[in-house]
């Protein structure tokens, strides 16, 4: 990756969560934000497709690391979405499993596509100009943290599996177990966790 483009990669990242802050900030109705950020999201991303397709696989879209990614992501997993069921039983909460049945097979595309702008863009952008990999963990765990303000349990939450993801991606750089991970962790925590599930917050 070219260091101009891993600036513009970085700066793109960094400036959605700065904005999704300053939306949260200024009360905008969470559907245009979420709309606003798809759209230059989905529109950078045609662009690397199409122009930049030969850096998909550099991104963590390829074989490499796969299995051993695999391993650690499934241990997280498991582990993250135990504490989530159980952390939900003890609050009385139940999951409405209608919800439930419509994001399980949505849900993890939309991690891939996060996880692919926040590690492949964002982190490897960072690793890419140099940035030491702590900095740069610390930087992309706390840019995803961000993505989620406005709900202070799913901020801590983010924080802590985007730490895990980071590292992860970090020692395997392969995007897909990742992508999978946040999809299945991220309609149970919406479900059992947050004060309101992802319909009602848009």
């Amino acid at each position: 990756m070219s260091a101009r483009r891993a600036r513009f990669d970085v700066a793109l990242i960094l400036a959605l969560s700065v904005g999704y802050v300053a939306c949260e900030l200024a009360a905008v109705p969470k559907r245009w934000t979420y709309i606003g950020i798809a759209v230059a999201l989905l529109l950078y991303l045609s662009v690397v497709v199409g122009w930049r397709r030969e850096e998909l696989v550099a991104l963590g879209l390829g074989r490499a690391g796969l299995r051993a990614s695999i391993r650690a992501t499934a241990w997280f997993s498991g582990v993250a979405a135990v504490g989530l069921v159980v952390w939900a039983l003890v609050l009385g909460r139940a999951p409405r499993t209608s919800e439930l049945m419509w994001m399980l097979p949505l849900y993890p595309l939309f991690g891939l596509v996060q996880q692919l702008a926040v590690q492949g863009m964002l982190h490897r952008g960072l690793l890419s100009l140099g940035v030491p990999s702590l900095p740069a963990i610390l930087v992309t765990t706390v840019a995803f943290a961000a993505l989620h303000v406005g709900n202070a349990t799913l901020v801590g939450l983010t924080f802590v599996a985007g730490l895990a993801w980071s590292v992860i991606y970090a020692r395997h750089r392969n995007l897909w177990p990742l992508g999978v991970s946040h999809g299945l962790l991220g309609a149970i925590a919406y479900q059992l966790v947050s004060d309101q599930a992802l319909v009602g917050k848009l």
